[in-house]
C-alpha cells in the first residue's frame, strides 16, 4: 500500500490524504459506482465522499470573471436515470494514474508466500485491470 500511496502523491500531490487514493480505487475497481454505494462501501460520510469526489474531479469556476480549473481531474461524473444519483468514473488521466500503481504494487504482492485462510490481494488485481474493455 505504501508503493500505492507514493505513486499517487508523486504524481498528483505530495499530501495526498489516503482517502482520496482509496476512494479512486475504488471506482478504478468498480466503474460506474454510485456515491450511495461509495458511501456505504468505504464507511464515509456523504458530505466526505461529496467532497473527495469533487477534490478528484475536474470542475470550471469562475474567479473574477475568469474560468480557472480546479480539482485533479481523476474522476468524472455523469447523473443516473431521472434521479439526483450521481454514478462516478475514472478519467483517462484517472486510468493511466491506476495502471502505473497497480504496476507498483504488482511486483510487491507477487513476491509474498501466500498464507492459508489469507486472501491475497493479488487477486484482485484482475477487478483493477483499467481500459481492458
Amino acid at each position: 500500500m505504501i508503493a500505492a500511496l507514493d505513486v499517487f502523491r508523486g504524481r498528483v500531490n505530495k499530501d495526498m490524504p489516503v482517502q482520496h487514493v482509496v476512494l479512486l480505487l475504488a471506482v478504478a475497481e468498480t466503474p460506474g459506482i454510485t456515491m450511495t454505494e461509495l458511501i456505504r462501501a468505504l464507511d464515509m460520510s456523504q458530505g466526505a465522499v461529496s467532497r473527495n469526489v469533487k477534490l478528484l474531479s475536474l470542475s470550471i469556476e469562475r474567479v473574477d470573471g475568469t474560468a480557472v480549473a480546479r480539482g485533479a481531474g481523476l474522476l468524472r461524473t455523469e447523473p443516473v436515470g431521472e434521479g439526483r444519483s450521481l454514478a462516478v468514473y475514472l478519467t483517462e488521466k484517472g486510468e493511466d494514474l491506476v495502471r502505473e500503481v497497480v504496476g507498483a504494487v504488482r511486483p510487491v504482492f507477487l513476491d509474498q508466500p501466500h498464507r492459508p485462510g489469507v486472501r491475497s490481494p493479488a487477486v484482485k488485481s484482475k477487478a483493477i485491470s483499467v481500459g481492458a474493455g
